[in-house]
């Protein structure tokens, strides 16, 4: 789960530096949604059952978000002209969920970390 964690955070580090060029962040952000849907199927099938209440609802939460964003996004790129609600929609909202799953992440990791102790 830490490397889970490590390439997690890396990542999402990545994705926020290169927005400081715009697009390259938006560009790097299509790597990163993919990567945490990928890590959060992982965590979902791997650690879920060990987790404690408060972490599955997080990962329960993270999903929930995760699927209405995508739901938002796709509809704001597909039928709506207006710009500045489709960078909300499509780059800023996941962005949010893409931080909140990185804290996640790092709660679980430090939980599973306890239990080895």
């Amino acid at each position: 789960m830490k490397i889970l964690h490590q390439i997690n955070t890396f990542t999402l580090t990545i994705t926020l530096v290169l927005y400081l060029t715009v697009f390259l962040g938006m560009y790097a952000q299509i790597i990163l949604g993919p990567l945490q849907l990928i890590i959060a199927l992982i965590i979902s099938f791997k650690y879920y059952k060990r987790l404690i209440p408060k972490l599955k609802k997080g990962i329960l939460t993270y999903w929930t978000l995760a699927i209405v964003s995508l739901i938002i996004a796709y509809f704001s790129w597909t039928y709506y002209q207006a710009n500045d609600f489709i960078i909300v929609t499509v780059f800023v909202i996941p962005m949010l969920i893409a931080c909140y799953f990185t804290y996640l992440t790092f709660k679980i990791t430090q939980y599973l970390n306890t239990l080895k102790s």
